[in-house]
């Protein structure tokens, strides 16, 4: 930094000279050391716009609600803002927040609950709002049941969406959680669960509800029905965050163009999908039909929705200190990040 900062100044001395040499009426060989030393300030001013081309390490999960991610590493959308990023992917977003938490991934996106769970115990930045959806995670039942009344047993991802939208369903159709059993499982388990019967219900994210109705299961609502809406976003480990501001604001601008070429032509995200993760292209699009994607900085309403969401962590002894939504996000960045986009 130092070396790049002198040559800027000894660039603006040359300068400073063809305009002293200019108002004598200095020759040709003045003006022409002039342009070059013009020529190394404006290399150098470059250089040190420079993006670092350290690999990000993203994490994604395998389902369509990280459709942005595979049409941006498709469609060379982080090249052309300079990044080089790397995806590894996750049987579902929890699992990549944890190797983020561990130092293993630099930034990725998951759900509301999920994020502000774990940011308890790690220092997680939130930089905007890349998704949200109350028709994306459905409450998937037994061929029998009819009703939530009828639900005793409800299969949940601990700590997810999964559990956080089992509650608010709970908490809609006033039933106590003391009537029901929760049964804590990951996602690809859940449909074999309830074919078993060893659950009665789950909420979950697709592609597990369609899943679950191949083995006779169903989906009996969506979760607009008792009242509730995720939020997905996108997020980064604080330490590399801080030093790699640059890269995150490539990395937010690359995933909001992304996010738009899927909401225009769902069969490139459903093509890049099922490239990435094999899930069909009718399931695909059928969730790109559920979920609004759209990359924006965070809202007065978020916060409010996501301090809710903090509440039930503590209430459920998910978390034993009540999560900060408004530490955890990043103020100010998004709408930056996205002006120059």
């Amino acid at each position: 930094m130092k070396q790049r900062l002198a040559v800027l100044v000894l660039a603006l001395l040359a300068l400073l000279a063809l305009g002293l040499a200019a108002g004598c009426g200095g020759d040709d060989e003045e003006s022409g050391e002039a342009q070059e030393a013009q020529q190394t300030a404006t290399s150098a001013t470059e250089e040190e716009q420079e993006l670092s081309q350290e690999p990000i390490r993203v994490f994604v999960g395998i389902d369509t609600a990280y459709a942005p991610f595979f049409v941006a590493e498709r469609e060379g959308l982080f090249e052309e803002e300079g990044i080089n990023v790397e995806l590894t992917q996750f049987t579902q977003g929890g699992e990549g927040v944890d190797a983020l938490t561990a130092g293993e991934m630099d930034a990725g996106g998951s759900g509301d609950a999920t994020v502000l769970g774990k940011s308890t115990r790690s220092d997680i930045r939130a930089l905007a709002v890349l998704q949200e959806s109350g028709d994306y995670i459905k409450l998937v039942v037994r061929e029998d049941i009819d009703e939530p009344s009828q639900i005793e047993k409800v299969g949940i991802v601990p700590g997810s969406l999964s559990e956080y939208g089992a509650v608010r369903m709970l908490e809609h159709f006033d039933i106590s959680e003391d009537s029901v059993e929760f049964v804590p499982a990951g996602p690809p388990e859940l449909p074999p669960l309830l074919q078993r019967g060893d659950v009665d219900a789950f909420v979950i994210w697709e592609p597990w509800p369609t899943q679950a109705e191949e083995l006779g299961g169903k989906v009996l609502m969506r979760t607009k029905e008792f009242d509730y809406s995720y939020l997905f976003f996108l997020i980064a480990r604080g330490d590399w965050f801080d030093e790699h501001e640059a890269e995150a604001a490539a990395y937010v601008r690359a995933l909001a163009r992304a996010a738009e070429m899927v909401e225009e032509d769902p069969d490139l995200a459903a093509e890049a999908t099922e490239a990435e993760v094999r899930i069909p292209p009718d399931q695909s699009l059928t969730a790109v039909e559920q979920i609004d994607f759209d990359v924006r900085p965070f809202s007065d309403e978020d916060i409010e929705n996501l301090d809710r969401v903090a509440d039930f962590l503590v209430d459920r002894e998910i978390v034993e200190t009540k999560p900060d939504p408004e530490a955890l996000v990043v103020e100010g960045f998004a709408e930056e990040a996205l002006a120059s986009n």
